[in-house]
């Protein structure tokens, strides 16, 4: 990409998001560790209804950025649900 092209990228795309989204996806993660089934898919509904408006967005950009996220995490780790 030359650089009006990564210049739209983040600005439609900015990189504060991912850096926020991937400490939220961090700590998310571990709530399937620390809680019961059903109260670690409540918090993690709750932190999607929650996550974009913290980051300033009127998408679901973040939030789906998490969720990928969180799914990678755990392919990794080798838990499944």
């Amino acid at each position: 990409m030359n650089y009006d092209e990564r210049r739209t990228v983040f600005e439609l795309h900015p990189i504060d998001d991912y850096f926020f989204a991937a400490v939220v996806a961090l700590e998310a993660a571990r709530l399937r560790t620390l809680y019961t089934p059903r109260e670690a898919e409540e918090l993690l509904s709750e932190i999607g209804e929650q996550v974009d408006v913290r980051a300033g967005r009127r998408d679901r950009v973040v939030s789906d950025l998490v969720f990928n996220m969180i799914g990678r995490i755990d392919l990794g780790s080798g838990w499944s649900a």
